[in-house]
């Protein structure tokens, strides 16, 4: 035991000598650093900012009901077994509220892609929010309805398609949702685009 002591004492003189000379010398030790990371690429989805104020959730609800009292048939699904009934209208107004944001960060046109239906639009919308971390279930029926609740978005119940665009050409959004919350009458639907 004596002889691990005398070992260690040995050691300890050691190491203070080696500070006290590194203590004593003028410039610092030389520390190892590791070599600086290759670049690397980097893939991120940039969230699109609505340029306008957002309904809140009180304000949202009002919307879907004016919608959905002037077009019932883009409400939620309530004619099957009464077991789903508040599930069907959960998930109508959670894709209500997803779809009415994305439609907040699109430019509106006029002109209709008759190479893009509501079905194409609805399933950008949850591809784009699930990209952002927030999957959501958006069928084709509340995502028309969240058009219509913009208030500023040409649609045409026949087809059904909407005056959106991705590319940012065409008008930006406005808030015209909330002249629909003060009584003004929702906008009249377009034709269809002529094939």
């Amino acid at each position: 035991m004596s002889e691990q002591i005398a070992e260690l004492e040995l050691r300890v003189a050691t190491l203070e000598n080696q500070v006290r000379s590194l203590l004593a010398s003028p410039t610092p030790p030389r520390v190892a650093t590791q070599p600086a990371p290759e670049p690397q690429v980097r893939i991120f989805h940039p969230a699109d900012i609505t340029r306008i104020e957002l309904p809140n959730e009180a304000q949202l609800h009002q919307l879907a009901k004016i919608v959905t009292t002037r077009y019932p048939q883009l409400g939620p699904d309530t004619s099957g077994h009464p077991r789903w009934h508040d599930m069907n209208i959960a998930e109508w107004d959670s894709g209500f509220r997803a779809a009415f944001r994305r439609v907040a960060c699109l430019n509106r046109t006029d002109e209709f892609n008759v190479k893009r239906d509501i079905r194409y639009f609805a399933d950008e919308a949850m591809d784009y929010l699930r990209a952002q971390g927030m999957p959501t279930d958006i069928r084709w029926p509340c995502y028309l309805a969240a058009v219509i609740a913009a208030g500023d978005v040409p649609f045409s119940i026949e087809g059904p398609y909407v005056g959106l665009r991705f590319d940012g050409i065409g008008r930006p959004a406005t808030a015209a949702w909330r002249d629909i919350l003060q009584g003004r009458a929702l906008r009249a639907p377009s034709p269809p685009p002529a094939r």
